[in-house]
């Protein structure tokens, strides 16, 4: 609310978040007259609506998971972003493909560089 944007990039879970502010727009705005614009939620890609954990792609990523590595955050530079990526957690198997329940940390790793290549997860292994 405080910088007046129109589309805000979230996740599945920060979803309900953006409700609250946009209920608090739309109050203000009634009460106040048209001063804040009401947010619109902007999923990054439809397939990762939800980002893993690079430790454990069976849950979320989350800041307060003991493990550094498990997390990416904003404010990591380029070679610490680079780094945890090289660190997380795949599996044995040589041959990159696509199945989310039977290889869920090589799925995430996936779905994340499809997010950023605007392709899909599946795509990408068949690369």
């Amino acid at each position: 609310m405080l910088y007046r944007s129109t589309h805000v990039p979230v996740g599945e879970d920060q979803d309900e978040h953006l409700q609250v502010a946009r209920d608090l727009c739309r109050r203000l705005n009634h009460l106040y007259g048209d001063f804040f614009p009401i947010p619109q939620p902007v999923f990054v890609s439809e397939q990762v609506k939800r980002v893993k954990s690079l430790r454990d792609g069976t849950k979320k990523m989350s800041k307060s998971d003991p493990s550094e590595t498990a997390c990416l955050f904003l404010t990591d530079d380029a070679d610490s972003i680079a780094f945890k990526i090289r660190k997380a957690k795949t599996d044995s198997i040589s041959e990159v493909f696509y199945n989310a329940e039977s290889r869920p940390e090589v799925a995430n790793l996936l779905d994340i560089f499809a997010a950023l290549t605007r392709q899909s997860g599946p795509e990408l292994s068949k690369q």
